[in-house]
């Protein structure tokens, strides 16, 4: 299905019940179309290498998978539906509905939440409160409790590789955000690559210690709403890889997003709060371990907000959204950077 096609279908919803903030969110990987008390996430026909929805079956599959998976954590994720298209007149609903039908399109519904009440909009108002962060961390610690523990764990070389991938996207950081940019990511290459060394046993121990669970993978603030009881959603369902993480890497992916918005203390807040809870960090090399996640999550969002920008590379008003992002992000990496040499000098 095509951007196109999404116009088409939302002028049919249109016209059967007018919703004037109806609208059409797009991400890397997905359209999410707001109408009425609904929203639909439609996944692009893409492949992007860690993520491959390019064949209308896999998009089925991994409609189940997210249902699936982010029913652990909140009620919002409504199921599976499909939608058909005969000439200009578009209908949707299970598939066991029609029988006789071939689906244009599946499509997960979920009850749609104001996105005015997204956790990065209202940190940027500064409305985030500590009672939604100790929320949040009872969240997370009791999910992480109940989590299966992952079946592959991985060891120091398979995290270095994974953080050197960030070397396929050096130049379009480069055209992004310029020639500091691309060398600040190889420097945070070399330190993550020397905390992972000094790391290598510790890691191991961890594995070994049922630290690597089957989580969400994603949880920054852009993934979650502060509704009474904060809701956490949209964990990664297309790559276990990634999901099944050690907790500390997921922590860290909150905390460093607090970070970048400038809000250390709320970062504080939530991991003390977390470890009240569950004791993921026991000995002093997992604070090094902490730093090295916070890094690779740093990575990771460097790497999206690069692929978003290659994706948008003809509207200059998102392009511009998205060199506001990289500075957030390479001003942190400083920080990190200056941290990580001064761990790697107590050794």
């Amino acid at each position: 299905m095509e951007y196109q096609e999404i116009k088409s279908w939302m002028n049919a919803l249109e016209r059967e019940k007018s919703d004037p903030t109806a609208t059409c969110i797009e991400t890397h990987g997905a359209w999410i179309v707001l109408h009425g008390a609904f929203a639909y996430k439609i996944k692009k026909p893409v492949n992007l290498g860690f993520l491959d929805f390019s064949t209308l079956e896999k998009r089925a599959f991994f409609c189940e998978e997210e249902v699936r998976l982010n029913r652990r954590l909140t009620d919002i994720y409504l199921g599976v539906i499909a939608l058909y298209r005969e000439r200009d007149h578009w209908f949707q609903g299970p598939v066991a509905n029609f029988p006789d039908k071939v689906p244009t399109e599946f499509v997960v519904l979920m009850h749609r939440i104001d996105p005015q009440l997204q956790m990065d909009v209202l940190l940027e108002a500064g409305k985030v409160e500590n009672r939604h962060i100790l929320s949040i961390a009872q969240q997370l610690s009791a999910f992480h409790q109940s989590a299966a523990i992952a079946a592959q764990k991985p060891l120091a070389r398979d995290l270095k590789k994974d953080f050197d991938d960030i070397s396929t996207v050096v130049p379009m950081v480069r055209k992004l955000a310029g020639d500091v940019f691309a060398e600040g990511i190889q420097e945070m290459v070399g330190v993550a690559g020397q905390l992972l060394t000094r790391l290598e046993k510790r890691i191991e121990e961890r594995n070994a210690l049922g630290w690597v669970r089957d989580v969400h993978g994603d949880v920054h603030s852009g993934n979650i709403f502060l509704t009474e009881v904060p809701i956490i959603f949209d964990c990664i369902e297309f790559n276990r890889h990634f999901r099944e993480v050690d907790v500390l890497s997921e922590i860290a992916f909150l905390c460093m997003d607090l970070e970048r918005l400038g809000r250390k203390d709320l970062s504080d807040l939530l991991l003390q709060a977390y470890l009240d809870d569950i004791e993921a960090i026991s000995e002093p090399l997992d604070r090094d371990l902490l730093l090295y996640y916070k890094l690779y999550r740093l990575n990771v969002r460097i790497k999206v907000k690069s692929i978003q920008a290659a994706q948008h590379a003809s509207d200059t008003e998102k392009v511009s959204a998205y060199q506001k992002e990289m500075q957030e992000y390479f001003g942190l990496l400083s920080e990190y950077l200056i941290e990580g040499e001064e761990r790697l000098g107590d050794q």
